[in-house]
């Protein structure tokens, strides 16, 4: 979305904003300031690309399934009928774990 847009944006500028001030100054507040602003660029930006990451996931795994579901009404079958047996708690547990995993692992 644009808010994520906007939080990867800033990081950016912060980041760039940064090395102009190193690039182009002695004084050591100035200095300091940079770094902070630095730091928080750094941690805005890579949050935005993280949740652009989650988002960009979600999204083609919400057009994978309605393809599938279309597929599944044009020949007649619903989708929405258990053919096997249904998962455990525990197995369903281990599914969102592992995408949940996922995610933080793409954070890091």
């Amino acid at each position: 979305t644009g808010f994520q847009g906007g939080i990867a944006a800033f990081g950016a500028v912060a980041t760039n904003a940064h090395k102009i001030v190193h690039l182009t100054t002695y004084h050591s507040m100035t200095r300091h300031r940079a770094n902070l602003c630095a730091a928080l660029g750094n941690t805005t930006g890579h949050a935005g690309n993280t949740i652009s990451a989650v988002n960009a996931f979600s999204a083609v795994f919400n057009v994978a399934v309605t393809l599938l579901a279309q597929t599944y009404t044009r020949l007649g079958l619903n989708y929405k009928a258990i053919s096997g047996s249904p998962l455990s708690e525990w197995s369903q547990a281990g599914l969102v774990t592992g995408i949940v995993f996922t995610m933080l692992f793409t954070a890091n």
